[in-house]
């Protein structure tokens, strides 16, 4: 089941509202979209745009609420209004699968002379996955249970509290997972990546910036790798882990009683006997390992 309006000062179409607000002393224009689903826990989210910031929060209850904020500002009003609506939002449920797009429905550089910007906002049941992708956005999404895929051509991606597998993205930006539990697959081609008080197995990779991981003690084996940048490994000295470290310029440390062979810039060996593989590879920046 599908709910929207939207709110208005002009006009009323239907069961459908649409909201402007335009300011005295400048040209701007501000827009706001709210659908409701009617969705259970262990549905899917899919969402695609191709300008927008994407945000998920969770709650308890079977619906998922989509908010979309949108703001113009040009020379006139009229220009600001042809904006909007020459950028397009779709919302549809199929089965158990709630999908969001928004997208200009022009190709030209027509967005660059008007200031533009649009955010989606959804709350979604805390036991849903989700499947976002923007183009030019940051994504942020915490508190989800479930298999969570995200992924942006220029933007951060921010991960608060999530459980289940997954996989992020972003060819421009940083990457930052904070109290995630499960397993975690992320790529940078130019940002840093920070993951704190994660539980599960890791595979980190950026191209241009550096990693910064606090582990809980792993059962499977997990790779850090930057090409120019520091990797930062910080664990518990109770841990049973086997490390693999390699620099091809810069330098390794370990404040750990790590048993195996060292040098200045490879590091083999044993914590506490052994256990699941920590790989860390640089090109070009230094290795540290440390107690959490």
């Amino acid at each position: 089941m599908r709910v929207s309006n939207r709110i208005s000062h002009q006009w009323v179409l239907g069961t459908v509202l649409i909201c402007t607000a335009v300011l005295p002393t400048a040209a701007l224009t501000t827009d706001e979209i709210r659908e409701e689903f009617v969705a259970a826990p262990g549905g899917t989210l899919v969402v695609e745009v191709g300008d927008g910031h994407v945000e998920i929060v969770p709650h308890d209850e079977d619906r998922v609420v989509v908010e979309v904020y949108r703001r113009v500002r040009a020379a006139t009003e009229q220009l600001e209004q042809e904006a909007l609506a020459e950028y397009e939002v779709k919302m549809a449920q199929r089965g158990d699968e709630v999908r969001i797009e928004g997208r200009t429905r022009r190709q030209d550089d027509w967005i660059e002379t008007r200031e533009f910007s649009v955010r989606f906002v959804i709350t979604a049941p805390r036991r849903f996955s989700a499947d976002l992708r923007t183009a030019d956005g940051d994504i942020s999404a915490h508190g989800l249970e479930g298999r969570f895929q995200a992924r942006t051509s220029d933007g951060n991606l921010r991960l608060r509290d999530l459980r289940g597998k997954m996989t992020v993205r972003t060819s421009d930006g940083e990457v930052e997972a904070l109290s995630c539990a499960g397993s975690l697959e992320l790529q940078t081609s130019d940002g840093s990546v920070h993951i704190d008080n994660f539980a599960g197995p890791v595979s980190a990779r950026t191209s241009d910036g550096d990693i910064t991981a606090s582990l809980h003690p792993p059962e499977q084996a997990s790779d850090f790798q930057s090409a120019d940048g520091s990797i930062s490994l910080r664990v518990d000295p109770a841990s049973a882990l086997t490390f693999d470290c390699q620099v091809a310029d810069g330098e390794i440390s370990s404040q750990l009683p790590i048993q195996g062979s060292r040098t200045r810039r490879r590091l083999q060996g044993d914590l506490n006997g052994g256990g699941p593989v920590l790989l860390a590879r640089v090109a070009d920046g230094d290795i540290t390992v440390s107690a959490r």
